[in-house]
């Protein structure tokens, strides 16, 4: 009885000892194969070049240039002149001043030279004692909102016509900041004649706001004032001696063009007669109406 029970052991243990190695591989590579969904390891290089591959790093978005951003700087803004000097401009505005009751226009070119220097060239008839007169000029842009938060130029113009044909030499001080999206701009600017014996001070004041493609809408203004006289040329006469234009302006940009319209209110003091001991005020009102076609490369 118990030889039987030992050979049946014996024979059992034979027929599975085949059966148990043919399922071991099987098992053995169900442990190791990963499941489906699991993370597969990868060489660290291998796994960075397929980051690399599928992830490329985001190029910066352009600035974009031209007409649009020379906008934006406040390059067509009709009184108020912007801090950004890396823009090749022109323009070309015209209109009626009804405080003076007379048309007023003026055309310049304004080129970015190296670096934040730019020139300008051009002529006016909007000076204050209502003179045409040539400009020449240049800028130098040493602050930008980006590096120092506040974007800051200066300016230096000669306007040999002016004053009576004795010449006006202005500095000026140009700025400019984004608050959200609103572009503020701000012009602070001193002139006398090369006899020093005139002298007129000048504040200007902008804003522009972008309100749909190619559509900028704002404000523009603008005063002068004659800070002191000692030339006797003046004695007996009347002339301005204060004026000030205020408004909203408007640009559309149209491919490289810029058409600018601006309306609003204008006043001009003349006092005279100028030496008399009591010299008159007359204060003149009236509606000022701009436009203007401007360019950029």
């Amino acid at each position: 009885m118990n030889t039987r029970r030992l050979a049946m052991y014996v024979t059992l243990t034979a027929i599975s000892t085949p059966a148990l190695a043919q399922s071991s591989p099987a098992r053995s590579s169900e442990i190791h194969q990963p499941t489906e969904g699991a993370a597969v390891a990868k060489p660290s290089g291998e796994s960075a070049n397929a980051e690399g591959e599928s992830n490329p790093p985001s190029a910066a978005e352009p600035r974009p240039r031209g007409a649009e951003q020379a906008s934006v700087e406040g390059a067509f803004l009709p009184f108020t002149i912007g801090p950004s000097t890396a823009e090749t401009y022109g323009r070309i505005i015209s209109g009626y001043d009804g405080a003076r009751e007379d048309f007023v226009y003026e055309a310049f070119a304004d080129a970015h030279v190296i670096g934040g220097l730019a020139i300008r060239a051009g002529y006016l008839s909007s000076d204050l004692s209502g003179h045409a007169s040539a400009l020449l000029g240049a800028r130098f842009q040493f602050l930008s909102q980006e590096r120092q938060g506040l974007d800051m130029a200066a300016g230096l113009f000669y306007m040999p016509q002016d004053l009576d044909g004795e010449g006006l030499v202005k500095a000026r001080l140009l700025l400019g900041r984004n608050v959200g999206v609103v572009r503020l701009f701000a012009n602070v600017g001193y002139g006398q004649d090369p006899e020093a014996d005139d002298g007129q001070a000048e504040l200007a004041m902008g804003l522009l706001l972008p309100t749909a493609p190619s559509l900028l809408l704002g404000l523009d203004a603008r005063g002068r004032a004659r800070v002191f006289s000692t030339d006797e040329k003046h004695t007996g006469i009347y002339e301005p001696i204060f004026d000030v234009v205020v408004g909203p302006v408007a640009h559309y940009v149209l491919g490289p063009l810029v058409l600018t319209s601006h309306a609003g209110w204008s006043s001009v003091v003349i006092q005279g007669p100028q030496g008399a001991p009591q010299p008159t005020n007359d204060v003149r009102n009236g509606v000022s109406a701009l436009a203007s076609v401007g360019f950029a490369l």
